[in-house]
């Protein structure tokens, strides 16, 4: 081989004119080998005694270079009740051939598995996730610490039907107070002596918020009507209501009391 070996890819047998690779050829490197060859004698003293060829060698592409995600791993912080599409996790392959370069996305959710329901991929040919009604208060998991903070860990896969590259995503989800207090139970009925001194704890009335973090479950306690004369008082966060006045069963026999029980934003 007198030129054109590019990288000395090719090696000629001296005797038997048979051509070998010598290297991996890369089809994304170099497409084609225009050779030039020569045939000669041993003395080779005269110009008569060789001959001159040349040899076209073009390279076909195979499947040898795998996706790789090129943001990996990946993050995203979202609110409760979201329903966006979760983008921005990329992929590529270095391969040219339109065939080896056509990708598929897939997903797999580790924990919790109720998030299953809420993150997929509808479009295996696309990275983006979509998202269905996220809810923080379904959060179940053997690491308390992970359903604190609202972790959802899952895989991403990408194949280009030979090689598949992994790449692990991580979702916090955070809790959105969108659960109001709830008494329970639901009313309150007692009797209490006429005689009974002010200050006298009259009940403890008790609410349950659902919400997920403690800042979305902070109670507050509060008389809204039918305290006539203010003859009661409701503490803001225990909810102990106690009497404020000496009750008179001559001026009134019975009270009925609207009670509220809400979050500090108003919820």
């Amino acid at each position: 081989i007198t030129s054109g070996n590019t990288n000395s890819s090719f090696a000629l047998d001296l005797y038997t004119g048979i051509m070998t690779t010598q290297l991996l050829l890369n089809y994304v490197i170099t497409m084609s080998y225009t050779m030039s060859l020569k045939a000669s004698n041993p003395d080779g003293l005269y110009y008569a005694n060789y001959s001159v060829t040349t040899a076209y060698i073009f390279v076909n592409e195979c499947n040898n270079n795998p996706p790789v995600f090129v943001n990996c791993p990946h993050e995203w912080v979202i609110n409760e009740n979201n329903n966006s599409a979760l983008t921005g996790i990329l992929a590529t392959d270095a391969n040219i051939n339109p065939v080896f370069r056509k990708l598929t996305y897939s997903l797999v959710v580790q924990s919790p598995l109720i998030a299953a329901t809420w993150f997929t991929i509808p479009n295996p040919s696309s990275s983006d996730i979509a998202v269905n009604s996220v809810d923080r208060e379904l959060f179940t998991s053997a690491d308390i610490d992970q359903v604190l903070r609202g972790v959802v860990i899952m895989r991403m896969d990408v194949t280009d039907g030979k090689f598949t590259h992994t790449c692990q995503v991580t979702v916090y989800v955070l809790d959105v107070n969108d659960n109001p207090p709830v008494f329970n139970p639901s009313s309150y009925s007692l009797y209490l002596n006429e005689c009974s001194p002010i200050g006298t704890p009259v009940l403890k009335v008790y609410a349950t918020d659902a919400d997920a973090t403690p800042q979305n479950r902070i109670i507050l306690y509060a008389i809204t009507s039918g305290n006539t004369n203010s003859s009661f008082a409701l503490d803001l966060y225990t909810g102990i209501m106690t009497t404020q006045l000496l009750l008179n069963y001559v001026i009134t026999m019975s009270y009925t009391m609207s009670l509220k029980a809400s979050n500090p934003d108003g919820l």
